[in-house]
């Protein structure tokens, strides 16, 4: 949000039309980041990489909370002070972007073989050979359509219901967790909600830790049910003692977040290099789609339907999520770039640093 934005607005329209703006602005992001970190790892260290995003976010997702809490009673108006806040990180990141690198594997297949050579070359060495690469191949165009063929299909699917189903529990009870701890009788809500979301941070650190150190297919089906039985224990148990309730939701975010690791280094490895870009923009975009529509249908459902059956929604989603990645999902922790590439007949410019 650029910082004099806030202080410009008057109207109720202009503040949802920047909104707007900048959530698109984000989206582009979250595709665009994840593959150009993904296309410059090495595979023995792009679980742990990719993983700082997932910290980094999961630390941005805490701080919001208690920033917003902190400036919460400041002036008349304090959003715009909340909204401001939001320019610093946008400028620190903005001034450590500057002069990052295109990735040579998109260089490649655009053709652009002189200038993918002169990034590797940079980064790895001048040691570095760059494999030719056919021009048919390095020429390729990304067509969303072919995400949906025979080769791609089922990577497709398991990445968009995994992304939702994960997404979906993580916003309605993240951006809902002082309501739904009120629901629970925990009285103070607020300290509950930051808990929870203290909890969130330990979780995505956590699951930095031991990303590289399970299988993919383990961690995301393992996260899965551990999360939908501490979301049942929470339903079933939390009338017995409101302690007990905090625990139970403290927990449920640690899994939670741990496995949120997985939504930064999963997607990435699903799909080859030519549509890689358009394969995480399907992914996100479903996810995105589930985050904003539980977001819109969970307090509609506690006060219509109430706090059980609204957990327990979640915990359907959660065993979905289970089942679909225990039946479908591929292990990817120790396939290379270069396997997945080699499906399309595209050689990999790192394929030497492996």
């Amino acid at each position: 949000m650029p910082v004099g934005l806030p202080i410009l607005i008057q109207e109720a329209w202009q503040l949802l039309a920047i909104r707007l703006v900048i959530g698109m602005i984000l989206g582009a992001d979250y595709v665009v980041s994840k593959t150009l970190v993904t296309e410059h790892a090495p595979r023995h260290f792009r679980g742990k990489l990719l993983s700082m995003l997932a910290v980094a976010w999961a630390a941005g997702y805490v701080f919001a909370y208690l920033v917003g809490f902190l400036l919460s009673g400041v002036g008349d108006e304090p959003w715009r002070f909340i909204l401001i806040a939001s320019a610093i990180p946008e400028l620190i990141v903005f001034a450590v972007r500057v002069g990052i690198p295109e990735s040579p594997l998109w260089l490649l297949l655009k053709g652009k073989t002189q200038e993918a050579a002169a990034i590797v070359t940079r980064i790895a060495g001048p040691n570095v050979e760059m494999p030719s690469v056919p021009v048919a191949a390095a020429r390729k165009q990304s067509r969303y359509r072919e995400l949906f063929t025979s080769r791609h299909r089922r990577r497709t699917i398991v990445g968009v219901v995994f992304y939702v189903c994960q997404v979906i529990p993580y916003f309605a009870l993240g951006t809902f967790a002082p309501q739904i701890m009120a629901a629970l009788a925990v009285t103070n809500s607020l300290a509950a909600g930051a808990t929870y979301n203290i909890f969130l941070l330990t979780g995505a650190i956590v699951g930095m830790i031991i990303v590289d150190r399970l299988s993919r297919r383990l961690f995301l089906t393992g996260s899965f049910f551990i999360g939908a039985l501490l979301l049942a224990a929470l339903v079933i148990l939390s009338p017995s003692s409101t302690v007990l309730a905090v625990i139970l939701f403290a927990a449920f975010a640690l899994v939670l977040a741990a496995a949120a690791n997985l939504e930064f280094i999963y997607p990435p490895e699903l799909f080859p290099t030519e549509v890689r870009a358009s394969g995480l923009g399907i992914v996100t975009a479903g996810s995105r789609i589930g985050s904003a529509a539980s977001t819109f249908l969970l307090p509609l459902v506690l006060a219509g339907l109430g706090i059980n059956v609204a957990l327990f929604s979640c915990v359907a989603v959660l065993i979905i999520g289970g089942l679909v990645c225990c039946l479908w999902a591929p292990e990817t922790r120790r396939e290379s770039l270069v396997t997945l590439d080699r499906v399309t007949n595209i050689q990999h410019p790192a394929e030497h640093l492996r």
